[in-house]
């Protein structure tokens, strides 16, 4: 179980690196669906897996497949919301609004403390290892439904089209981004290290 939560966590940067890569170059919007899509899918796909006693090895095999796309489209998706967000409103608000992501991703993981309190309130634990573990998986299709429809309405934001109209778009963003900001990139590591390894360990493994 945790091998298989590890991977999808270690699949993360490469969706940083890809997503940021074609945000920056090509689009945020179309990223942010694109993302979005990545996850959706995938957990509708998990929600209908075989079982082991159905298929055998291929049904873990596939389960971790799937957690690495999902991992690939977090990566991904975080970051662009980041940017979407801080581009969106005027330069004294875009600390806060850039913030709102994690805010989200806090939000997220206490909703679905609360379905999985729900589904083990109303069933058995028999019924849940049985079926019903796959229920808030097809749930969870409603809101990136709903999601899809709000990304198919975004705008581009000003910071973007301002320098894709002026034809300024870095060819290389990853390429500029450890040239020119090596400093930036190791102090936002160290941050998120700390941050992060206290906060898996204490939420999943405590």
């Amino acid at each position: 179980t945790f091998g298989t939560f590890a991977l999808g966590l270690a699949a993360r940067p490469f969706g940083g690196i890809i997503f940021g890569y074609l945000g920056d170059r090509y689009s945020r919007k179309k990223t942010m669906m694109l993302t979005m899509m990545m996850m959706s899918v995938p957990t509708m796909l998990i929600g209908l897996l075989p079982t082991y006693a159905s298929i055998g090895i291929a049904a873990p095999i596939l389960l971790v497949t799937l957690r690495i796309i999902q991992g690939v489209a977090l990566g991904g998706e975080f970051g662009s919301s980041c940017v979407y967000l801080y581009e969106s409103v005027q330069k004294k608000y875009r600390g806060f609004f850039g913030s709102l992501s994690l805010t989200g991703v806090g939000c997220g993981l206490i909703l679905s403390s609360l379905t999985i309190l729900l589904v083990e309130s109303f069933f058995t634990q028999q019924e849940i290892v049985a079926y019903i573990w796959r229920l808030p998986f097809f749930v969870s299709v409603v809101g990136s439904l709903v999601a899809l429809y709000m990304r198919k309405n975004l705008m581009e934001t000003d910071d973007f089209q301002t320098v894709k109209s002026a034809d300024q778009l870095v060819d290389n963003p990853l390429f500029e981004m450890f040239k020119h900001h090596k400093k930036t990139i190791l102090k936002l590591f160290a941050i998120f290290l700390t941050t992060q390894i206290s906060f898996f360990v204490v939420f999943f493994y405590g």
